[in-house]
């Protein structure tokens, strides 16, 4: 039978080590504990721990969410020349109008 030190309670294994149960504080307690001296957090109840426990952290607002930057008219007719340009016709109609359309994105980017 393995005994612990007396002063500890049982320890409980946690990925690969043992960690005192008595020091299982979250950071948000701590943060708020710090503001009183006198306690060790919010006490269930109060206006604080409501907060604590019901808001969620504000974000900071950019003015763009996720992204690079953004395609120029140019890159547009350029990326569309090159689906004209990879589609296949099985007719001769289909042939014809594959060929218009690429005569008029050319001329559009010759603008």
């Amino acid at each position: 039978m393995t005994s612990y030190d007396s002063t500890s309670r049982t320890p409980f294994k946690k990925g690969g080590e043992v960690k005192d149960s008595r020091n299982k504080r979250s950071s948000k307690f701590k943060a708020l504990s710090k503001k009183h001296k006198w306690s060790d957090g919010p006490k269930p109840g109060s206006l604080e721990y409501f907060q604590l426990v019901t808001q969620k952290p504000k974000k900071e607002h950019h003015a763009f969410k996720k992204g690079g930057r953004i395609n120029t008219s140019r890159e547009n007719r350029l990326e569309e020349l090159g689906r004209v340009d990879a589609e296949r016709a099985g007719t001769r109609k289909g042939k014809r109008n594959l060929k218009d359309e690429k005569r008029r994105i050319v001329r559009e980017l010759k603008k």
